[in-house]
């Protein structure tokens, strides 16, 4: 799906993502969990078009920050957006089943909303958990729910009552704007064989087998996602 991602996908993914507050509470979430300190390596995998990024620098800015993708054009937009806030970022061309890595090269690995299009999670978070230090932690998502019609409708309902609440009432039509937009680009998803949900117990039977360490298993609300988070 590489020319879907970089000629279709990333070049309106920020007109649809920017407006959903779920998505963005997510990332927020992730990041939290991660307790990031001055100076940490911090690996974000799948970083997309850098959205996380900036919610990585508004967290702490001294963070020294790699991101990888295994699309070009979100790489570019990304080192883009951490140009803009005065942070230079390294970026990879890299697959997340293979990362051309040492072991403990990173403090800290953030991976949002990646296992939904990865071919072997299993695979994918042995790498992430490979890369870091010992007792480096980590923040991994994956989806608890179908992206049905009314998944849809509640994160955009969620999203709507968000700018309402804060009285930002001009940003309804655009958020309505994007849904519509976001439906028709999505619809490739919909048709695509790669699974895209996983039971608690699926989680715990992975991560116990990938980290000697503690993690956590919770449920993020809205957005049907769990995140895994815990230290190697």
């Amino acid at each position: 799906m590489g020319f879907y991602f970089n000629r279709i996908y990333n070049p309106v993914y920020d007109f649809i993502v920017s407006q959903i507050a779920p998505y963005h509470r997510l990332q927020e979430t992730c990041i939290q969990k991660l307790e990031l300190s001055d100076g940490d390596r911090l690996l974000c995998a799948g970083v997309g078009t850098g959205n996380e990024i900036l919610h990585v620098i508004e967290s702490n800015p001294n963070v020294r920050i790699t991101g990888i993708d295994y699309s070009s054009t979100a790489i570019k937009k990304a080192q883009k957006k951490a140009r803009k806030r005065g942070v230079e970022i390294e970026t990879r061309l890299m697959d997340v089943h293979n990362l051309d890595f040492a072991d403990g090269s990173f403090d800290k690995a953030l991976c949002v909303h990646v296992t939904d299009f990865v071919k072997d999670s299993g695979r994918a978070s042995s790498e992430l958990v490979r890369v870091l230090r010992k007792n480096g932690r980590f923040a991994v998502t994956f989806p608890s729910g179908k992206e049905d019609v009314s998944f849809g409708v509640s994160v955009i309902g969620d999203a709507i009552h968000h700018q309402v609440k804060n009285k930002r009432f001009h940003q309804v039509p655009v958020i309505l704007a994007s849904a519509l937009v976001g439906t028709i680009v999505y619809l490739p998803f919909l048709f695509r064989r790669a699974r895209r949900q996983y039971t608690r117990q699926e989680l715990e039977k992975m991560f116990s087998s990938v980290t000697p360490g503690k993690f956590q298993i919770e449920e993020f609300p809205v957005y049907n996602d769990y995140i895994v988070h815990g230290t190697k």
